[in-house]
Parts: C-alpha cells; sequence; structure tokens
C-alpha cells in the first residue's frame, strides 16, 4: 500500500517577494479581465554564451536587490565570474 505524499507548493507571489522583487515591482495576485492583451511571443533559442551571460547578469541584478540576495547569490556569482561567463562578460559580448 502506498503511503500518502504531499507537495508543498510554494506561492509564486511569495518567492517573488522572498527574492526582493516586490521592492520594485507592484505585485498582484489576481488580474481583471482587460488588464492586458495577450500575444504569443516567439521565442529564440540563445546561444550558449548568451544564456551564460544572462544567468550571471540576472543572479547580479538579484544580490542588487537586498541584503539576503547578496548573501545567497554570491558563491554562484562567483563560480560564474571565474568560469568563460565571466571572461565573456567582461569582453564586452
Amino acid at each position: 500500500m502506498k503511503g500518502n505524499h504531499y507537495l508543498y507548493q510554494l506561492d509564486i507571489n511569495e518567492l517573488l517577494a522572498s527574492m526582493g522583487f516586490d521592492e520594485v515591482f507592484d505585485i498582484v495576485n489576481s488580474r481583471t479581465d482587460g488588464d492586458m492583451e495577450e500575444e504569443e511571443i516567439q521565442l529564440k533559442k540563445p546561444q550558449s554564451a548568451t544564456m551564460s551571460r544572462t544567468i550571471l547578469n540576472a543572479h547580479r541584478t538579484l544580490m542588487a536587490l537586498n541584503e539576503t540576495n547578496r548573501e545567497l547569490f554570491c558563491d554562484v556569482v562567483t563560480l560564474l565570474e571565474k568560469s568563460d561567463v565571466g571572461d565573456a562578460d567582461d569582453s564586452g559580448g
């Protein structure tokens, strides 16, 4: 007999607030009809180097939001900067 398994689903707004996004965005719990028109966005598959630079820059931005993020992502940014990502980013690419 299988046991019961419960999965805690973190509310996306809690996640955004915990990372400091509520300091720079107004986060709402729901939207009303007519708030915005929906349109499909065509996505392109990014090159590996471009994606790596984007990830590095995103983590730098998160660190700049608050002290908690600075402590949380410091090692990630340091590791990325020591890798080819940091070198590619410094080259102005």
